[in-house]
């Protein structure tokens, strides 16, 4: 499978590649800062009708010339101005309870039994953001959001202003850090 790493406008990491039908699909780091999130799953909903149905519904404009015009699916279009949820916005201990039953899928080709593999109820408040792991995190996460300042909004005002604050939460997230490894 082709994975193709980019950035959105915003300058969010994603790849995108495609499932065993061929639908582009994406996994994308949210831009909720408070919790660690990522979009997964197909882009665009595709909506189709089967042909059948749609002769039936009087929608025979949409059918496909031929014999076969009754069969499969027709595409079935929509106002551009509906829209479909087709992504998951998925924490990461929703995702981290997941990971067994797809580790599992791949290891062995099937779906587990609920004894096979145990997952955790993730938390209906969120990650706890406390941890020392959880805070150098966030400071590797904005060190990095600072370089990338840096280097598109250089002459940018707005950017110098995000760049200061960022330096000045980065500071504050060390003294966090100090604080912890002291008190344990």
């Amino acid at each position: 499978m082709e994975i193709k790493f980019k950035r959105t406008h915003r300058r969010f990491p994603y790849v995108e590649f495609k499932d065993c039908y061929g639908s582009d699909c994406s996994i994308q780091l949210s831009s909720i800062l408070e919790l660690d999130c990522l979009w997964i799953g197909i882009n665009d909903a595709e909506p189709k009708i089967m042909a059948r149905d749609a002769n039936e519904l009087g929608l025979v404009h949409l059918l496909n010339d031929g014999p076969e015009r009754l069969n499969g699916w027709v595409n079935y279009p929509v106002p551009k101005e509906v829209h479909f949820t087709t992504r998951m916005h998925l924490r990461r201990d929703q995702i981290e309870a997941l990971l067994p039953i797809l580790q599992h899928f791949v290891e062995t080709g099937m779906f587990p039994s609920e004894k096979e593999v145990k997952t955790s109820r993730p938390s209906d408040e969120g990650q706890n953001r406390n941890s020392k792991e959880e805070i150098k995190r966030d400071i590797d996460f904005l060190s990095e959001i600072q370089g990338r300042l840096a280097a598109y909004n250089s002459d940018v005002t707005q950017g110098e202003y995000v760049d200061q604050m960022i330096k000045d939460w980065l500071s504050e997230l060390k003294k966090l850090i100090k604080g912890k490894r002291k008190n344990k």
